[in-house]
């Protein structure tokens, strides 16, 4: 029989394998000690502290708390307890008890770094950035809590400050990657996005696992032209961070072109391999090819990640997305509603999944996931405003003004709190777009209830929730009304895209749904028409060349509605792409070259569009020739917010669309 392990010889050799980063061990030791001598403080410390480092995160709580509790003045353990809280999105939470540490040690650098970061997450950014001056104030080396300052300045729109300290991050701790990973993403915020790409390609020269450099790099090749690059770029990305959210929902439509491409395909495959192991991360990747032509990738993805997990809630929700994808009824009680327990990630994929509903006009079983991750209390600043902001829309459409208006306060005060820098601009566009519906449409003495009878239904990219509220005067009985179908992000160059995709699947949905006799308008093609995107092309292009490839879009997308409506087509009309905002225009930077080249893309797809609406029987409601200057831009104030036209602009052209034959 060996002799007994006295409990300082058992606690002295635990701590030695603590040091020596043998994690596990030292925790097995700790608990040994603590069950022959419960209630030691500084031992519940170091328990917490090893769980903390393993990943379990509520064994680390459990006994912090239960450290802190036996000694309120133990700074170490209560500022430890705050990061883990932080991990478990209790923000508000990790900031007070970063404050209880501060309280006993005010000069503790690694607290006043803590409470920074819990308040940046917060969206208090100048609370945030203040903590942080202090750690570096007391701590100038602290490579930590100059990469945290950096990030925050770059939130804050000091460029200048976050690169200074992002280089003393990398002074401090040469070869940090998260350093050189903001260095790298503040050359991306200046646009400068060919040094950008070899940041992010060092980077991964010499960390090929950090799936965040890989998306980064992503990022940078799209914006020099580098499309299969890009792509190949995301896969890598996936399989080496399968939980990160942002690649899964721009790699759809790219997928799409690249179905023959060998290596892109491999990389798919290795991809499928690794997130079975993983079940949100095989429910995004299934979502992922099920957005483009690969549904039956999808599922093969999908019933191997159920072999492995069965159905847990991502999964049933991915089925049935799939299954909406895949033109299939759907039951809302097999949606999967968020679990008790979500973290930022899952909230993410939810946040998604509600996106498609609404793709599908399946708003209210949207809604219904949007409100319960809503009721999580712990959720990053950035996640909580898309959810409101979503909300809002989905109220809009729904034509509740109560709730929308009580989501679109309570983004607004999100975001005059953190002065908007942290939040998705997309999100915010749409935030101040339906304030101004709001106010524009149901403003004070015009609000009146919803008209009854729904005799035109519109759908379209954002310009089209415009025509809520557009009605025939009357009671609410007798009057006429507008139902919305809004279909984020939809482009004319989706529709004549030859793969298969969501945004042809959605409107063939629509199309189902419209009875034989049932008026329908089309609010497709003002996205394609915007510097930026594919339909002006490469600035070099011909002239020639650019009008081929805007004919043969507006060509493919007319064709393709043609082919879903079919009969159907004389009871549609096309609307045209409205005149830019000159003043919006130059805001934005864009030259007197960018301008001509736009006036002249929207002229001529209007004119094609025009010419299909003829040949066809289809309808053609033109808000263009009446509210276009002689150089192709807007000649009066027409617009909202420089994008969008009032809803005053389609209000006369409409109306005759709603009057009884």
């Amino acid at each position: 029989m060996s002799d007994p392990v006295s409990p300082d010889s058992l606690l002295q050799t635990s701590i030695g394998h603590h040091q020596a980063g043998r994690i596990a061990e030292a925790l097995k030791g700790y608990l040994s000690y603590l069950n022959t001598r419960p209630g030691v403080p500084d031992v519940l410390y170091l328990a917490g502290t090893a769980g903390f480092q393993l990943g379990n995160f509520d064994l680390a709580r459990s006994y912090l708390e239960q450290a802190v509790e036996l000694n309120p003045g133990h700074a170490a353990a209560l500022n430890n307890l705050s990061i883990v809280l932080r991990e478990q999105n209790q923000f508000q939470k990790s900031v007070e008890y970063a404050r209880r540490a501060l309280a006993i040690d005010p000069v503790d650098a690694n607290a006043h770094n803590n409470l920074g970061l819990s308040l940046k997450l917060l969206g208090d950014l100048g609370g945030a950035s203040e903590a942080l001056r202090e750690a570096v104030r007391l701590r100038p080396e602290l490579p930590e809590a100059h990469l945290n300052l950096a990030n925050t300045f770059r939130l804050m729109g000091q460029p200048q400050e976050a690169e200074k300290h992002a280089r003393l991050a990398v002074q401090y701790a040469p070869g940090q990657s998260d350093a050189l990973l903001t260095l790298g993403n503040l050359l991306f915020d200046e646009k400068r996005f060919e040094a950008a790409a070899m940041q992010f390609g060092e980077i991964v020269d010499a960390d090929p696992g950090n799936g965040t450099a890989w998306f980064n790099l992503g990022c940078a090749q799209d914006e020099t032209g580098q499309s299969r690059n890009k792509v190949l770029s995301w896969l890598k990305a996936i399989c080496f961070t399968p939980g990160h959210d942002s690649v899964y929902q721009g790699l759809s439509m790219p997928l799409t072109y690249l179905s023959q491409d060998i290596e892109v395909q491999e990389q798919i495959r290795e991809c499928a391999r690794n997130v079975s192991q993983h079940p949100l991360a095989a429910a995004r990747f299934a979502l992922m090819l099920g957005e483009g032509d690969g549904i039956e990738q999808a599922r093969s993805v999908l019933n191997k990640a159920k072999e492995n997990h069965g159905r847990v809630p991502a999964l049933r929700l991915c089925d049935a997305l799939l299954a909406l994808l895949s033109g299939q009824t759907i039951d809302a009680g097999e949606l999967g509603i968020p679990p008790e327990i979500c973290n930022g990630e899952e909230v993410g994929f939810y946040s998604h999944g509600a996106a498609i509903l609404m793709a599908f006009d399946q708003y209210q079983a949207a809604d219904n996931i949007l409100a319960a991750l809503g009721a999580y209390q712990n959720l990053p600043a950035p996640l909580v405003f898309e959810i409101n902001v979503n909300r809002a829309i989905l109220a809009w459409i729904e034509g509740d003004l109560v709730a929308c208006e009580k989501a679109l306060m309570e983004a607004e005060n999100m975001a005059a709190g953190s002065g908007g820098s942290m939040f998705n601009l997309h999100e915010q566009i749409y935030l101040k777009y339906i304030r101004e519906l709001v106010t524009a449409v149901n403003g004070p003495g015009k609000e009146k209830p919803a008209a009854s009878d729904v005799r035109l239904r519109v759908l379209g990219d954002s310009h089209c929730l415009a025509m809520k509220g557009i009605e025939t005067s009357g009671a609410a009985e007798e009057r006429a009304g507008i139902s919305v179908h809004l279909r984020m992000g939809i482009k004319a160059w989706h529709l004549a895209c030859p793969q298969e995709n969501r945004f042809k699947r959605s409107l063939r949905t629509f199309a189902a749904g419209l009875s034989p006799d049932q008026k329908c308008l089309l609010m497709i093609g003002e996205i394609d028409c915007r510097p930026g995107t594919g339909l002006m092309g490469d600035p070099g292009m011909s002239e020639n060349d650019f009008l081929v490839k805007l004919r043969a879009t507006v060509n493919g997308f007319t064709a393709f509605v043609a082919s879903v409506l079919g009969e159907k087509i004389t009871n549609a009309h096309f609307v045209s792409v409205p005149p830019p905002s000159r003043e919006y225009l130059q805001k934005a930077g864009h030259d007197e070259k960018v301008l001509a080249r736009l006036a002249l893309m929207i002229r001529v797809y209007n004119q094609e569009l025009e010419k299909f609406t003829v040949a066809n029987g289809a309808g053609f409601i033109d808000v263009y020739s009446a509210n276009t200057g002689i150089d192709g831009v807007a000649g009066a104030d027409i617009h909202l917010d420089g994008v969008h036209l009032k809803p005053e602009i389609y209000a006369p052209v409409v109306a005759p669309l709603l009057s009884i034959p």
